[in-house]
């Protein structure tokens, strides 16, 4: 094991910290199945497990069953989930969305401010401050903790200097930089605010939640009726790249010569392609009827020789976006999150058989295709797993 050498305090940090990452899984455990976990002596684990028993970071959960060779039944514990809550504000095109999480990702409390055009960046942000300032008097005064502040940002920004952002989804606000720093400025209390787009918060939450053993590389590809994004995880990290602009999947070329222009001013995206919009359209054309996605997708099982067709059309496009993917960042998974979900296995199984096809055919591709194991607030947990992880790596909580 590689542990940190030096003075005792440090190795106690050390060892404090992995013990509480395994408790941040949220399964029950024993002290023998810790100290086994992470080659910890017993000793010095239940040393440490008092210690964060007294820090109320996690509670006795009663009595676990007994080895198979009997013996006394050993002691279980847990995270505490009553411990805190962390504050997460989901800017979307339409308003800001309000949740106050705990660490289990329960939300307790909602809100949501509609805007238009006519809200400043600088009403918004003050809206975020005040419900911090008015949340976090509730939290401190109950005794409990803030893990951080959370701001998802849809869509594309830049991040010049850690606290100065470029959201290009919204453009009418003529000004969105500094947007952190304006929050910042109006705080009455001094928190850590992440930020970062939904797409990166959502890859977050897929790999801590997604069944798959190898989760060092991963892509995460959303496509739903706003478009088509994603995040690429690679050996061990998100990948950002020049801009910030890494994993905007939609915007992949797969065809420039296609009469489809995407909102990005670009032509023959595969956003564009793979419209729902378009394949809407198209599919309300072979039916001489408006047609909508469900009634798509039943058509699609029923083995319906137009919606097959229609179908294909897409699985084709999205075959050769993952096989450029594939090429780039050769990822062990990738997870498909949104309206195509509809369409099942079959689907993927299409997508999985062309995507073979194409391209050093003639070597083994290793890849795992799957939907999203998660719902649409896929992004809220992932801000809210990484506002946790980050509280839990202080030095200083565990003094």
């Amino acid at each position: 094991m590689n542990t940190p050498i030096g003075k005792p305090a440090l190795l106690k940090l050390y060892n404090c910290k992995k013990i509480m990452s395994l408790f941040l899984d949220n399964q029950p455990t024993t002290i023998t199945d810790i100290a086994e976990k992470t080659d910890i002596s017993k000793t010095t684990t239940i040393k440490i497990f008092k210690l964060l028993k007294e820090k109320n970071y996690i509670i006795p959960l009663g009595k676990g069953e007994s080895s198979s060779i009997g013996g006394k039944r050993p002691d279980r514990y847990q995270q505490n989930t009553d411990l805190g809550f962390s504050l997460t504000f989901y800017i979307r095109k339409t308003g800001v969305y309000y949740y106050k999480q705990n660490i289990a990702n329960i939300i307790s409390d909602e809100e949501v401010i509609k805007y238009d055009k006519q809200h400043s960046i600088t009403s918004i942000t003050s809206w975020i401050a005040d419900i911090c300032n008015e949340k976090l008097s509730c939290i401190y005064k109950q005794h409990k903790i803030c893990y951080g502040i959370i701001i998802i940002f849809e869509g594309i920004i830049e991040n010049f200097a850690d606290e100065e952002q470029l959201a290009y989804d919204f453009p009418y606000w003529v000004n969105s930089k500094n947007i952190i720093t304006n929050i910042k400025s109006k705080l009455e209390y001094t928190l850590p605010i992440i930020f970062d787009n939904h797409h990166r918060f959502s890859l977050i939450a897929e790999k801590k939640f997604h069944s798959i053993s190898d989760n060092k590389n991963i892509v995460y590809l959303e496509c739903t009726e706003d478009g088509v994004g994603g995040a690429i995880y690679n050996n061990n990290k998100i990948a950002y790249g020049n801009s910030f602009i890494a994993g905007e999947l939609g915007h992949i070329i797969l065809c420039p010569d296609s009469p489809l222009f995407c909102k990005c001013g670009g032509r023959g995206c595969f956003e564009a392609l793979v419209s729902i919009d378009n394949l809407l359209q198209s599919a309300s054309k072979y039916y001489n009827s408006p047609i909508n996605l469900r009634k798509l997708a039943k058509l699609y099982h029923n083995n319906d020789k137009a919606a097959i067709e229609l179908i294909a059309n897409i699985t084709s496009w999205f075959s050769l976006a993952i096989n450029n993917i594939f090429m780039l960042t050769a990822p062990n998974h990738i997870i498909l999150s949104g309206s195509y979900s509809i369409f099942g296995e079959r689907f993927l199984e299409e997508v999985y058989a062309k995507f073979q096809q194409l391209a050093l055919t003639k070597v083994a591709k290793k890849l795992t295709l799957t939907f999203s194991s998660l719902n649409h607030k896929s992004s809220i947990i992932g801000g809210n797993i990484l506002a946790i992880d980050k509280y839990f790596k202080q030095d200083e909580i565990y003094q």
